[in-house]
């Protein structure tokens, strides 16, 4: 069993953000101890991977409890969960391109830069 704090340090959140996701609803098998502490088990630490992963790919809270309430009605909504999933595997398709086109600016920006050092410094050499 995980606590608030062991899951925040895992997936990078805030103790208040993993308290919320759990106040929303988007932890359906968040457990309590005896204190009322809210205890997360590999379930719930797989839910935290879904909402982190469906988060990246753009989906909003309230798109993601949609979703997690889909789940906990079973299969009579797979095909639902399905059309869900694949809009925003188009939106991270969307991002992958954005960020290749990102990475090839600055790669050849880097490249421009190295050849503008190698030229700078072979100037000063020469004077001295």
């Amino acid at each position: 069993m995980y606590t608030v704090k062991e899951i925040s340090k895992k997936f990078g959140l805030t103790p208040y953000t993993v308290r919320y996701y759990t106040d929303l609803g988007l932890i359906p098998t968040v457990k309590r101890d005896k204190n009322n502490n809210r205890l997360f088990d590999k379930d719930s630490f797989e839910w935290f991977v879904t909402i982190i992963h469906l988060k990246k790919c753009g989906m909003t809270i309230s798109d993601i409890k949609k979703y997690v309430d889909l789940c906990q009605e079973g299969n009579s909504t797979l095909q639902e969960r399905y059309d869900y999933l694949k809009k925003y595997k188009n939106y991270a398709d969307e991002q992958l391109k954005d960020a290749k086109v990102q990475a090839e600016f600055m790669k050849n920006k880097l490249a421009t830069y190295a050849k503008w050092i190698k030229e700078y410094s072979n100037e000063n050499y020469e004077r001295t």
